[in-house]
């Protein structure tokens, strides 16, 4: 770009690329920044826990680096939230069309359904740094409020040969719920 930061014109999916889309699938989003107002998208963010998650900060910057050749910024909040972010038209529309924008409309991304089962572990793993724990019997969980996402993530999980169950639970005195699995 004449203004910004140039960015790589390939990208590969490789395990570091699947990390890097299950952390956004899970923390990220992408939004208007007002510098193309013609488009729908020109920058991302990703959030962080400040006080835990550093080290995945690093990673993600990395990550952004060795995918894209793109830095992204860091910003900690009063809040207690590191956000990484990027005013990057080219960067936002591609994680806009590979995920999704929105809770409600992220969807695991075709490439990662088409790789090997070590991007599809990796993709994994980034959404469970994401929105994911561990129970106090050792199970991984995950909890999301997008039952066709929990669907796929599912799907994946016993694709790559992990046994899950799933439930369904009341947030909050409402209509809204959460689905979740767990795995052993």
């Amino acid at each position: 770009t004449k203004t910004g930061q140039p960015v790589q014109r390939f990208v590969s999916v490789d395990t570091g690329f699947a990390y890097l889309l299950g952390r956004f699938l899970g923390d990220g989003c992408t939004f208007r920044n007002n510098n193309h107002p013609s488009f729908e998208v020109d920058a991302f963010n990703v959030a962080f826990n400040t006080t835990t998650e550093g080290e995945h900060v690093r990673k993600m910057i990395e990550l952004f680096e060795q995918s894209f050749g793109l830095t992204p910024n860091v910003i900690v909040s009063q809040n207690n939230t590191t956000y990484i972010r990027k005013a990057s038209l080219i960067v936002g529309e591609c994680l806009r069309r590979l995920v999704g924008s929105g809770f409600d409309t992220k969807r695991i991304p075709s490439v990662i359904w088409a790789s090997s089962r070590d991007v599809q572990s990796e993709f994994l793993r980034g959404v469970y740094d994401a929105d994911g724990f561990v129970t106090a019997f050792g199970e991984l969980q995950i909890e999301m409020t997008n039952p066709q996402l929990i669907t796929d993530i599912q799907s994946m999980i016993t694709t790559v040969g992990v046994p899950s169950s799933r439930s369904q639970n009341r947030l909050y005195a409402g209509a809204t719920h959460s689905s979740n699995f767990r795995s052993s």
